[in-house]
């Protein structure tokens, strides 16, 4: 293990809530005795994370490990930073779960983005390929990064496009591989769609152990590779009554 002074957080909502004593990012800042830093951007595309992490290019170095959770790679980048994603095709316009309706109360960019995505224009297989740029982007900086973990948010194929990096690490839980399939355990609902009201989509325990499995994989000898979390068999995944945020 290096000796680190930074800790830069960074990705889609698994990592948006920081400010609470029970959110994983100020728990391992808490326990790395180091300052949090980073943001996270709940439904928005991996370009939002990019843009911030060009911009704040001057708090990683050598002695820093940053932390990125990566968000799905079919949402979409836009200006303002509005959060453009799939999720909108399951919703109406006054949906509770329709996150445009603050910004868009006449439903023209719901409308705007429903017609993209299910148009010729809406190819998969680019966006897969852009966000996988991206991973191998954000590898070659890591480089000069005293150690970069990368953590997929959603679905196997981040993990295959994660598998072959040369300067980073590729933190999953196990078999489960992302953790979205952990958030869904948790609730037992692998389908469930929409807002809810756990910090981080995850319970206040199961914070606490992401935020241990993390602390191992930081003070391990492991720079580059694949790391699993240590510590699954503590994960809380009694199904308790779910509520909407």
């Amino acid at each position: 293990m290096g000796t680190f002074n930074s800790l830069v957080i960074v990705g889609d909502s698994f990592c948006a809530d920081r400010n609470e004593s029970g959110d994983w990012p100020l728990i391992l800042a808490n326990m790395l005795d180091l300052k949090l830093q980073g943001h996270g951007f709940p439904g928005r595309s991996w370009w939002s994370t990019r843009n911030w992490l060009k911009a704040n290019a001057h708090l990683l170095d050598k002695n820093s490990v940053l932390i990125v959770c990566h968000t799905e790679s079919s949402r979409l980048p836009a200006i303002n930073d509005i959060g453009i994603n799939v999720g909108l095709l399951r919703v109406g316009i006054d949906d509770v779960n329709n996150h445009l309706k603050s910004v868009d109360p006449n439903g023209r960019l719901h409308k705007l983005v429903n017609d993209f995505y299910t148009s010729e224009l809406y190819v998969d297989d680019f966006y897969q390929w852009a966000n996988n740029a991206w991973m191998q982007e954000l590898d070659a900086m890591s480089a000069d990064i005293g150690k970069t973990i990368h953590i997929p948010s959603f679905g196997s194929w981040q993990f295959d496009a994660l598998h072959d990096l040369k300067n980073s690490i590729v933190a999953i839980p196990s078999s489960d591989k992302s953790l979205h399939r952990l958030s869904m355990k948790e609730i037992g609902n692998k389908h469930y769609f929409g807002y809810d009201s756990r910090r981080n989509h995850l319970n206040a325990h199961n914070n606490h152990q992401l935020a241990n499995a993390l602390y191992s994989i930081i003070n391990s000898n492991i720079s580059v590779g694949i790391a699993e979390f240590n510590n699954l068999d503590q994960w809380d995944f009694t199904p308790v009554k779910f509520k909407i945020r």
